[in-house]
């Protein structure tokens, strides 16, 4: 059961289901009846492009012990790969265009073409970039072929969105504050462990404000959304260099899926 776990997270599944989980919030908030294709196009979308960024090359500079793993969590990446390939003859066009564009932010992301340097290897660009694919992918994807994308309850809805994320990164961001280069200037490098919790706090207050301005959610839907909110503050709070292994990749990659799970517990 241990192997499985360890599986599920590092395969990306566990991350998957978060994005998922987003998209569906979206379905949910905006009154639309849900695409089963847009969902497995999100998930295995997500599965390629983390494993992608994950495993690129690992294999060749790890011990031999872990190659086998390595290279099951590749086999299962290009199962995804074929996947989503399909699926993509199954969704809107638009959402293919859409996905084109966040698949090219996700190459970038991994691959050196900027003067030797990936998007991830620019200066404080690392968190941005995860969160602006995160919150365009669970914004736009469930909306692009129905809602014009203009109308100000859209532009709330990403705004918010991205603040959402940003914050639900940061315990990530402090897991690896050990970790990470310092030329990545991730925000606990640049802020300080503190300082950026309390940033994570002012994302937090934006997020709910701006659904609170956001005419598509409902009181109920409003009350789910700020108790994921007090939620994720506290996830914030709690974070720390010296984190289990599976506060952040297993726990807060949770939180997502737990709103999407209020707003299915409304729905009966």
């Amino acid at each position: 059961m241990k192997k499985l776990f360890q599986f599920y997270i590092q395969s990306s599944i566990h991350v998957a289901l978060a994005v998922v989980a987003l998209t569906a919030v979206t379905y949910a908030e905006f009154n639309l009846k849900a695409d089963a294709w847009v969902y497995a196009f999100v998930g295995l979308g997500t599965i390629v492009g983390y494993n992608f960024v994950k495993y690129e090359g690992v294999g060749n500079r790890h011990h031999l012990s872990i190659t086998a793993n390595i290279r099951g969590l590749r086999v299962f990446t290009y199962l995804a790969l074929a996947g989503l390939i399909y699926v993509a003859t199954q969704v809107p066009q638009k959402v293919i265009y859409y996905g084109i564009g966040f698949g090219l932010l996700t190459l970038f992301y991994a691959i050196p073409a900027f003067k030797g340097k990936n998007l991830r290897m620019v200066r404080g660009w690392k968190i941005f970039v995860i969160a602006a694919a995160w919150s365009g992918v669970s914004v736009l994807f469930p909306l692009v072929d129905t809602i014009d994308l203009v109308q100000p309850s859209v532009i709330l809805e990403m705004i918010s969105r991205f603040a959402f994320v940003l914050a639900l990164t940061i315990p990530f961001e402090i897991r690896d504050l050990k970790y990470d280069e310092k030329e990545l200037g991730t925000l606990p490098q640049i802020l300080g462990v503190k300082e950026s919790r309390l940033l994570g706090s002012g994302l937090l207050l934006v997020f709910i404000s701006l659904q609170f301005l956001n005419p598509k959610i409902s009181e109920a839907e409003m009350s789910y959304t700020a108790l994921i909110a007090v939620v994720t503050l506290w996830a914030i709070w709690k974070a720390k260099e010296d984190q289990h292994p599976y506060y952040a990749s297993f726990w807060v990659e949770s939180i997502p899926i737990v709103w999407y799970g209020l707003f299915l517990y409304n729905s009966f």
